[in-house]
């Protein structure tokens, strides 16, 4: 979650308290460093002092559909769908929460503390355009853009259960790897789905995001469904980028999916990623 491109407001505060992690692990690969990584244990006291805040900066946001050629409402799922940090870069604790459609999952938010600064970062997950306000000074309105979804040649099964496996097994076939600060990073997929959904009237039998992650940090996104169409059923995979740090996404050796690190100094509020960087917290 390394950011550029971002926005500063100077009126909020916060608390930041550091958390205990895993050693991380270095391998050297083709006269570069490649990082490898152990699950990292957030779970202790702090994470559970600075979830108010992170909570409450993200229970003060909202989102529509953009241009006004949609009004239902977008709502952010009840709890965070998982609860993030990545003692290696600084971040101290931080949340992911998923904007709803319904049960479809529109856009990604993170909002996280970093040596006293919070920080929002969002992901696009669908077509429409979006808006999201609550930032002092800020905003964020990626436009209408079709996502590219990846085909997958596995049967859709009729049974919910196999369904859930087929998503799992499919998750499996990706490996991703980021470069950041002149360092290439391979990423830990989390085996566990962060949300399962279904929308039959849109043509989804079954969905679920999945993310790759560094410490307990997700990076990329990895949306799998089953969709119907015409009168086949199939599988389909899309990737997003939930990092300022250049992805690369492979099936085997066959990269599949990338992206570069966002231009430093151009303004990405209008694009399909975009972090707030708010004013510095103090301390309480």
């Amino acid at each position: 979650m390394s950011v550029v491109g971002c926005r500063m407001d100077r009126s909020l505060i916060g608390v930041s308290m550091p958390t205990p992690f895993s050693i991380v692990f270095a391998l050297v690969s083709l006269g570069s460093f490649v990082l490898a990584q152990e699950p990292v244990q957030l779970n202790g006291p702090p994470q559970g002092q600075l979830l108010p805040a992170i909570t409450e900066r993200a229970d003060r946001l909202t989102m529509k559909f953009g241009e006004g050629k949609r009004t239902a409402p977008i709502k952010l799922t009840k709890a965070p769908v998982l609860r993030t940090g990545d003692p290696s870069r600084n971040i101290d604790d931080g949340a992911m929460w998923l904007w709803l459609d319904g049960e479809q999952p529109v856009a990604a938010l993170c909002v996280w503390v970093r040596r006293g600064v919070w920080y929002s970062e969002n992901a696009s997950l669908c077509d429409d355009a979006l808006e999201a306000t609550g930032w002092p000074g800020s905003s964020w309105q990626p436009p209408a853009a079709a996502r590219k979804w990846l085909a997958a040649d596995e049967a859709v099964a009729d049974s919910p259960a196999a369904r859930q496996r087929t998503m799992r097994e499919i998750s499996r076939q990706f490996t991703a790897s980021e470069d950041y600060r002149g360092q290439t990073f391979q990423l830990r997929l989390l085996p566990t789905p962060l949300f399962i959904y279904k929308s039959p009237d849109r043509g989804i039998i079954d969905g679920a995001l999945f993310t790759v992650v560094n410490g307990n940090d997700p990076e990329v996104l990895i949306q799998i469904e089953a969709r119907v169409v015409g009168e086949a059923r199939r599988w389909q995979v899309a990737f997003e980028r939930l990092s300022s740090a250049e992805l690369h996404v492979r099936r085997g050796e066959k990269e599949v999916w990338s992206a570069p690190a966002p231009e430093r100094g151009k303004p990405q509020f209008n694009t399909s990623y975009f972090t707030v960087r708010e004013a510095e917290a103090k301390k309480r």
